[in-house]
């Protein structure tokens, strides 16, 4: 599930930074400026970098991505990645000349970043069991500026909804399908803002294709309060 614009050079560089390490030791400041020193800046005053602070960032590096994808990640985000493999503790950082300190990832933030480069053989079968960390990382996957990883989150939420709306008739009132939304829309609804509303987007664009898979058979009602 790497993201679609990080050319395979770069990619495999991140890949090998973020393989496990000892911790920073004695670290040089690490410099960081513009969209990025934004996104880091809000970890800031938090304990570690959680999951939804992991998808900022990854956000903040992939629009320069997209805004220039000759680059696709430059040094400063790829420090910045490699660093956060590697930290065990908070570390220096400088925003834009300012001093803070920043990290490390938390679990589940680090699980987040494996899912972006690395992927995720079972998450077919996570997303049958109803895994909620995976489901919520799957509406951070869709709320990132970057398609493939818009993709890989309707194609896998879409995947596991179909299941759902097999098992689902009017005799059992589509409870397979209404329980299996209902409890996502839950989940996402207990969210960080940014997190809720790709979260429901993510359930409705899934759902779409649902549908359209399903030459037109779901009734509307079923999904349709998703877009409210």
């Amino acid at each position: 599930m790497a993201a679609a614009h990080l050319a395979a050079a770069h990619l495999a560089a991140v890949l090998l930074a973020l393989a496990p390490l000892p911790a920073l030791a004695n670290a040089a400041p690490l410099a960081l400026t513009g969209p990025l020193a934004a996104a880091v800046g809000q970890t800031a005053a938090t304990p570690g970098i959680d999951a939804d602070e992991a998808a900022a960032i990854m956000a903040a590096i992939m629009a320069g991505s997209a805004s220039n994808p000759a680059t696709a990640i430059n040094a400063e985000e790829q420090a910045l990645l490699q660093a956060l493999s590697k930290a065990r503790a908070p570390f220096p950082v400088t925003l834009d000349g300012r001093p803070a300190t920043i990290g490390p990832l938390q679990p589940e933030a680090a699980r987040f970043m494996d899912l972006i480069f690395r992927g995720n053989p079972n998450a077919g079968a996570q997303l049958q069991a109803g895994n909620p960390e995976l489901q919520l990382h799957l509406a951070r996957l869709y709320g990132l500026p970057d398609q493939g990883s818009v993709n890989q989150a309707r194609m896998l939420m879409a995947t596991d909804l179909m299941q759902a709306w097999r098992n689902s008739t009017v005799g059992n009132s589509y409870e397979p399908l209404r329980q299996k939304l209902g409890s996502a829309n839950r989940l996402y609804e207990a969210a960080a803002p940014a997190t809720r509303k790709s979260g429901r987007r993510l359930l409705f664009s899934a759902m779409d294709l649902v549908d359209r898979q399903a030459n037109d058979s779901v009734p509307d009602f079923l999904y349709q309060w998703l877009k409210n």
